[in-house]
Formats: structure tokens, C-alpha cells, sequence
């Protein structure tokens, strides 16, 4: 920490203070040896003292400095940041909390120290070392407690790798441990508790949805309880850690003890051993709060064979016999279940089963939306297994009894989630539903969200036949002609502006948009370009902007003009009328004269005269700009009227673009400026020009661009630091001024 030789009576003399508490002694010697100039300077150790102000605080702390006398090095120092050290495990905050000085510990905080404080970001390895030196500091629980409780209400993340060590580790408290943070990280706190009270004792009701959103407001971010720290605490023969991971992992899953015995049958399975035995016979042994009937432990003991008589009955089709064997046996159905294994999902499976069985066997399932893995692979839903066997009687039955279409599942090979039902049969199972078409308009026909991931999925896939069913049943569907009729049935009036509405909300369920079209132009997908185009509700001028946005844009120019030719020599059947056919093909030639010659009636100042002209050839501008080439941008750099300006941004729908020229790139809102048009930058901000756009898709925006490019100019200055942001920002001030 010192120099042991040079810094030894220095280090003496300092630790006397300390030891005395001698706040003002050490002041006085501090500035009396000059040392107060020296600590300052982090990391440089002068005059021979070895001392600086880092290796200060973390000395005097490690020598049970008071917090006053911490106060007064902290104020003689004056430290940029308090998170400093090796490691996270040698910080000054670290100190504090393995010698139990909570109260300096505070004070640490307020001054800035960070408990999850990672050098050099090191992902998660810092705060496990954070977390594992303090660990094996403390030797008994009560003192480990208390430094375990302070730092969770202080915000320490606890990551996965400190639960595996404790899972792990065979030190006397470590399932104590485990227990004391999976209690705080699975409970309410007292706050929750107080106000669930005080509106018991009001009187007031509380919806379903009311009581979620306010357990929600208190919850705490979970540690997620994956499989493989079960899987530690099986091969570790951890069992206490075990039940306590199942214990409060129920919380934040939706399973059951079955789950766990999936994972000691799966364990024991691949490795040849009899661990799901020996957690019985612990669980037998010890008092546990697992709420396990002596019956459900010799069912759980005894799966194999239940699951093969059960399975039989259900073949014979005999539900008196079914009913009899579970109640005489009194088998828990959940039990039987696991990660790999469903009863329910089984019987689905087998072709034929009475619709009796299955609702028999619902009964005993508290939701229906869930899922099974197999290899490694989500399996499926009772309601996906149902709708791939097209056995759509089953799947009304699920449907009625709360099984969600809209139920999103997880995808353990990507990491995402199928988005619902479709999402997952589409991805999992796309032959089933390319060969199916009476499977997409059940689908379709019920109230399934067809969400832009999905259309990006359909579209990527350039899925035309799938898409075309989407757009023939999805809008207009069942649901929808059944509220119709219901209202017919009832004799309730409609009044036609509520009708059209209706209308107008099922022809936009499918939301398209312009990406969609440029994935289709670039691709060469062009009968999906046509179905887009045929069923694009937005209106044909905004949809042709957005055309020649793409067209216009930077890269895949050999796409875009294979496009183009198609359009030009009538290779694509286009589904608009004749007049948007004319605007699109008049847009797709002589596009270099055509913008010479608009710029020349813009710099003549005559709007009338670009006005007819632009009519008169059915011109977008929009389709005249590109990467490199820009009307609105051209005209206020040549100087063009304001009212000139103000016509043309009528034909602009974004002003948050580039152009690049040269080595320069360009908005309309940098060039104003450049050119010190304030009035014409403020008509710019007042349709939409946004001043923290970032031009170069960094984080520079106007102020470093024309810093940059030397175009500010220094006698009129437009552009002045706003603390609060932290972003330069345009003063309107300064515009409104000129």
C-alpha cells in the first residue's frame, strides 16, 4: 500500500492519527509535511511520501478510520470518482462493507461510489469477485448477514455466477445464503404489504389488472433460475439448494414440482444414476415447506409406471375407468408433468381421443398456455399440437377453456420468442401450414395479432401463397362477421359512421410499410410487391413517396434498375389506377433534365411556372432526389426565395436526411445555417427539422458538422451549449433575433 522504505515513518505517523481519531492532528501534519498537494495528484506518489490519495482512503479505511475522519480525507483529496482499485473486490466501498462500517459505507455512496462498480467493464467477473471475496472473508452467517442484507438494499446486481458458487461451495452457510437472497430478490417489501392493507381496511375492490399493477410497481428485478442451476445442484447432491431454487423459482415460472423431477429423470437418465431416488429419500428426511402429501412423493417415485397405465386407459377411451384410477390412486396430474413430458399434449396427440378425455383431463390443468421441450427444442403448446393435427374440435375446446392463440413462447435456439401460435407453426412447422389451407384460415379466423415480426418473417421468406390467404381471410375474418351478425340477431342500431369505422379498422389490421417494399424491390420478389401494392390501405401518394425514396437511396442500384425496367416495359401487372400508373412511370425517366429544369424555374423564383410544370408531367420531387442530389437542399444553397422554399417543403414528408457531396455531407437545416438563413432554418424546425439529428449516423448532429466544416459564422453566432441536454442545441432565440 506504502512504500515499506521511503513512505515507512510517513505511514507511522499517519496511522497514529488514525488510531486517535485525531481529525485535526492528521490536517496539521498532512500540510505541515506539504503531503496535501502531493495526494491530490491520483496516482503519483511524491516527495518521497509513497502516498497518494487512493492509497489514503483505502489505508485508513482498512484501519477503521471514523467516518468523520474518512469526511475529512475525502475533502482534503478532492477524488473525481470513489470507483477505483485492481478490482472491484479492492475498491474503498468494498473496505467499508467487509469491515461492517455501514455508515461509512453510506457516506462512500453519497459521494459517489458505485456498489456495482465493474473496472473496465469487465461483464459480470468483477461484481462474482465483488460478491466471492466477501464470501470467504466472513467465517460465520451472522456476520456475512449483515453485509449480504446492506448490499442488496443497496442495489448490488446479483448475477447467476454468484448463485452457481454458492450451489457449489460446501461452506456451512452457503444454502443460507442462497435462501437469504432468493427471499429478498421473490418477495414484497414492507411498502407493498402496508398499501395492500390500507386498502383492505378502505374497503375498496380491486380488479384482477388493478391488484398486477400494483404488485408489479414493487416488484423486483428476478435472477433468473435457469435449468442448469438445477442440473449444479443435482450433480453437487445439493439437495437444500435444490428445493430452494424450486421454491421460489415457481414464483417467477409457471410450473410444479413435476418440473424438477423432469430434470432428475433427465439427469438420471443421461448419466446412469439414481439422484431422483435420493432426493426422495432426503425430502422424507428433512421438514420441508415443499407441500408434498406422502401420496404425491410415492406418485412423483413411482411416474414410469403411472404414466403407462394412465396412457393406456386413455387409448381404451374409457373415462369411468380413467376417472376411477386417479381419484382411487389419488394421482396428482401435475406431478406427472414435466419440461419434456405432458399428459394433456400427449393425449392431444393421439388421433381419435375422445373429446371427453381431453376436457376431463383440462380440468386439472389451472392455464392451458404453456409449453414442452424436446432435444433442446420448444415442442409445442396443447394448442399449437391441436392445430397441427388439424383436430380444430379439440383447439375450439382449448380456445373456450383460455388457451391464448396470442401466447408468446420462447425459442431456446435464438433466444427470442415466437410471437404467437402462427409465428411458432410458421417457423417450426412450415410445411404443415404451406400444405394446409383450411390450418391458415382457422388460424386467421380467430383473433391472432399478426405482428410486424411476423409480416417481416412472412416477407423475408417471400411466402406469396401464405400471404396472399393472410390478406383473403385475416381482415373481415369470423370474429368479425360474427359481431356483425350479432348485433342483426339483437336488432342493434348501427349508425353508418360507426360501420365505415369498423370497416375501415379491419382493412388496416395488417400494417404495411416501407421497408416491407424495399426488402421486395432489392430481392426481386415481385408478385410480393404486388400483393403489398394491391392491399396497401395508406393512400397511393404516400405510398409512391416512398417508392422513390427507396429507388432514390443509396446501394443495390443494379436491384433498383432491374425494378425499374420491369415497371417501364409493363413486365409487372401494377394494381393502381391509370392516373398513379402515369405518376410512376413519368417519375421513372429523363429524371436528370426533368430536375435541371426544376431548379431553373426555382432559381427564376417563379412558383406558378413549377407549379404547372410539376402537374403538367405528373412529377413527384421526391423522385427526382437521391444520395447525391437534393431540390430543397440545391435551392436554399443557391439562395432561393423563402417562398420558394416554403412551396417546396410541401412535397417533403421527413427534412431528417442526407446529402452527401463531395467530402460534405448536408441536411437542409446544416445548410441553412451555413448560409445564416435563420428565417428559413426556423420555417425548417417548424416542420419537423429535428436539431439533434444525428447526420452521420453517429452521435454528430449540426453544431459538430459545422464546427467541423468551418461554417459557423463568427460575427452571428446561432448555436450555444445547453447544459441540461448535453447535446448542442439550436438557440430559437437567436433565429427569431435575425
Amino acid at each position: 500500500m506504502f512504500k515499506k522504505i521511503k513512505g515507512l515513518h510517513y505511514k507511522k505517523k499517519i496511522t497514529q492519527f488514525i488510531l486517535k481519531d485525531d481529525i485535526q492532528g492528521l490536517k496539521h501534519y498532512l500540510k505541515r509535511k506539504k503531503i496535501v498537494s502531493l495526494i491530490k495528484k491520483d496516482g503519483k506518489e511524491g516527495g518521497g511520501t509513497g502516498i497518494n490519495k487512493k492509497s489514503l482512503l483505502v489505508y485508513s479505511i482498512k484501519q477503521n478510520a471514523s467516518t468523520k475522519m474518512i469526511q475529512s480525507i475525502l475533502n482534503v483529496s478532492h477524488f473525481e470518482t470513489l470507483n477505483f482499485g485492481d478490482h472491484a473486490y479492492n475498491s474503498p466501498l468494498y473496505y467499508a462493507v467487509l469491515k461492517g462500517n455501514f455508515k461509512l459505507a453510506d457516506l462512500l455512496i453519497k459521494e459517489g461510489a458505485d456498489i456495482n462498480y465493474k473496472q473496465c467493464d469487465i461483464e459480470e467477473k468483477e461484481q462474482k469477485k465483488f460478491f466471492k471475496y466477501l464470501y470467504y472473508e466472513k467465517k460465520t452467517w451472522g456476520c456475512f448477514k449483515k453485509s449480504l442484507t446492506y448490499m442488496l438494499s443497496q442495489g448490488f446486481t446479483m448475477n447467476p455466477m454468484n448463485l452457481q458458487l454458492l450451489i457449489t461451495n460446501k461452506k456451512a452457510y452457503s444454502n443460507r445464503t442462497l435462501e437469504a437472497i432468493l427471499q429478498y430478490y421473490y418477495r414484497y417489501d414492507k411498502h407493498c404489504i402496508i398499501d395492500l392493507l390500507l386498502i383492505q381496511r378502505t374497503g375498496r375492490a380491486l380488479t384482477n389488472e388493478q391488484l398486477k399493477d400494483i404488485l408489479s410497481s414493487y416488484e423486483k428485478t428476478k435472477l433468473e433460475i435457469s435449468d442448469a442451476m438445477y442440473e449444479m445442484a443435482i450433480y453437487r447432491k445439493n439437495y437444500e439448494a435444490l428445493c430452494n431454487l424450486y421454491k421460489y423459482g415457481t414464483l417467477s415460472k409457471n410450473f410444479n414440482i413435476g418440473y424438477i423431477f423432469g430434470i432428475l429423470e433427465s439427469f438420471d437418465l443421461r448419466n446412469k444414476t439414481q439422484r431422483k431416488r435420493e432426493f426422495i429419500q432426503w425430502i422424507e428426511r428433512h421438514t420441508l415447506n415443499l407441500s408434498l402429501t406422502a401420496q404425491e412423493l410415492k406418485t412423483l417415485e413411482h411416474t414410469e409406471k403411472i404414466r403407462a397405465d394412465l396412457q393406456s386407459i386413455i387409448l381404451s377411451e374409457d373415462l369411468d375407468q380413467l376417472q376411477s384410477y386417479i381419484m382411487n390412486n389419488k394421482i396428482s396430474i401435475a406431478s406427472l408433468n414435466h419440461r419434456e413430458y405432458d399428459i394433456l399434449i400427449h393425449t392431444i396427440e393421439n388421433k381419435g381421443t375422445a373429446i371427453e378425455i381431453i376436457n376431463y383431463l383440462m380440468s386439472f390443468y389451472p392455464t392451458l398456455n404453456y409449453y414442452i421441450v424436446k432435444d433442446g427444442i420448444v415442442y409445442g403448446t396443447p394448442l399449437s399440437v391441436a392445430i397441427s393435427q388439424k383436430n380444430f374440435t379439440i383447439a375450439d375446446k382449448l380456445l373456450s377453456q383460455g388457451a391464448d392463440l396470442n401466447y408468446s413462447i420462447l425459442n431456446l435456439s435464438y433466444f427470442d420468442e415466437y410471437e404467437n401460435v402462427f409465428d411458432f407453426l410458421y417457423r417450426r412447422h412450415h410445411h404443415l401450414l404451406l400444405h394446409s389451407i383450411e390450418t391458415i384460415r382457422y388460424i386467421f379466423n380467430h383473433r391472432i395479432h399478426m405482428t410486424s415480426k411476423i409480416m417481416t418473417h412472412l416477407i423475408y421468406e417471400n411466402d406469396v401463397r401464405v400471404l396472399r390467404l393472410l390478406f383473403k381471410y385475416y381482415p373481415y375474418n369470423n370474429t368479425f362477421v360474427m359481431a356483425l351478425l350479432s348485433l342483426y340477431r339483437d336488432r342493434k342500431s348501427i349508425s353508418n359512421q360507426r360501420l365505415c369505422r369498423k370497416i375501415e379498422t379491419e382493412k388496416n389490421k395488417i400494417k404495411i410499410n416501407q421497408s416491407m417494399y424495399e426488402k421486395a424491390i432489392i430481392n426481386s420478389f415481385y408478385d410480393l410487391f404486388i400483393i403489398l401494392l394491391k392491399n396497401d390501405q395508406r393512400g397511393s401518394s404516400l405510398i409512391l413517396n416512398e417508392l422513390f425514396e427507396i429507388l432514390n437511396g443509396r446501394g443495390y442500384e443494379y436491384e433498383k434498375q432491374l425494378f425499374r425496367n420491369y415497371i417501364r416495359n409493363n413486365l409487372m401487372v401494377i394494381p393502381m389506377n391509370n392516373k398513379v400508373k402515369e405518376v410512376l412511370l413519368s417519375n421513372m425517366s429523363n429524371i436528370v433534365e426533368k430536375r435541371e429544369e426544376i431548379l431553373k424555374k426555382i432559381m427564376k423564383n417563379d412558383i406558378k411556372e413549377l407549379k404547372n410544370y410539376i402537374e403538367e408531367n405528373n412529377l413527384l420531387l421526391s423522385s427526382m432526389n437521391n444520395y447525391e442530389n437534393d431540390i430543397l437542399i440545391d435551392s436554399i444553397e443557391y439562395n432561393a426565395s423563402f417562398e420558394m422554399i416554403e412551396f417546396i417543403l410541401k412535397y417533403y414528408r421527413n427534412l431528417n436526411y442526407i446529402k452527401v457531396d463531395k467530402r460534405y455531407y448536408k441536411t437542409p437545416l446544416l445548410i441553412a445555417l451555413a448560409k445564416n438563413n435563420f428565417k428559413v432554418a426556423k420555417l425548417l424546425l417548424e416542420h419537423g427539422a429535428y436539431l439533434n439529428y444525428e447526420i452521420d449516423n453517429t452521435k454528430n448532429t449540426v453544431f459538430y458538422h459545422l464546427c467541423q466544416y468551418q461554417w459557423i459564422n463568427r460575427k452571428k453566432p446561432s448555436i450555444f451549449y445547453s447544459s441540461w441536454s448535453r447535446n448542442y442545441i439550436l438557440c430559437h432565440q437567436s433565429i427569431d433575433a435575425t
